[in-house]
């Protein structure tokens, strides 16, 4: 009842003082539904099973790079779960989905620009965190060549210049000081986009909300049939299903 109505612990309505009690506390805060519209602003308390799924889908995703960095490495089928990096990619965005379903509608513009600057603040800081400790990477060990498999050629390759850390900030689609950021241009893209899925799936609830879902696959399939499936909309298409589906699931 304490979620319902948008408060973590009863301390937040007025419990935990000397003399208080459940019942009293919940009769000082009134009605219950002025008590769910007061707390509609707060965020949705953290799902630990959730963050469970999290821990492990960020493992396959290192273990995933680390295994195919040998250029020989052979993996036995009973090590591919836990080296599935693609198929965690996947997870995170279902997972983004249906969490960001759970908090508030964001139905005002003013709700729009604090949710905008969560979702910045979340994603796209550390990302500029992680790009500086990239670009020292990249002066530490341009020039190496350890025998290790091609794809790890793909980043510090090239001196640090200023259009690469502009177009790294602007998370282009192909990157040079990190070529794993790429999941983050579209998470951050559809997360910004997110309020219109919301509303979509709210409003279209049963048959309909799985049209929707059928209806976005059908367009991504379309992409790809005409040749613009390794184009960056080809992309974001396929993971906006995923995270759609999220949705659907909230």
């Amino acid at each position: 009842m304490l979620i319902r109505m948008g408060a973590d612990s009863l301390d937040e309505l007025g419990a935990g003082h000397p003399g208080a009690t459940p019942e009293a506390a919940l009769s000082r805060a009134g009605n219950p539904l002025q008590i769910e519209r007061s707390f509609a602003g707060k965020r949705t308390p953290r799902l630990q099973e959730l963050d469970s799924l999290r821990g492990m889908a960020s493992l396959a995703v290192v273990w995933h790079h680390w295994v195919w960095i040998f250029r020989d490495a052979v993996v036995p089928w009973y090590i591919l779960p836990f080296v599935s990096g693609h198929e965690a990619v996947i997870l995170f965005f279902v997972l983004s989905g249906f969490v960001l379903s759970l908090g508030s509608a964001v139905t005002t513009p003013a709700q729009y620009l604090a949710f905008a600057l969560r979702r910045i603040g979340r994603i796209y800081l550390p990302f500029v965190a992680a790009v500086a400790i990239s670009g020292v990477c990249c002066v530490l060990f341009l020039g190496r060549f350890p025998p290790l498999a091609d794809w790890y050629y793909s980043s510090w390759h090239e001196p640090i210049t200023l259009t690469i850390i502009l177009r790294e900030l602007g998370l282009f689609p192909l990157l040079a000081l990190n070529p794993s950021f790429w999941s983050l241009s579209y998470e951050i893209v559809i997360s910004l986009l997110f309020p219109s899925f919301w509303w979509l799936l709210k409003r279209s609830r049963g048959v309909w909300n799985m049209a929707a879902l059928v209806g976005c696959k059908l367009i991504e399939v379309w992409v790809w049939k005409h040749g613009f499936g390794s184009t960056y909309v080809g992309a974001l298409l396929y993971y906006l299903a995923f995270f759609m589906l999220g949705v659907a699931l909230a």
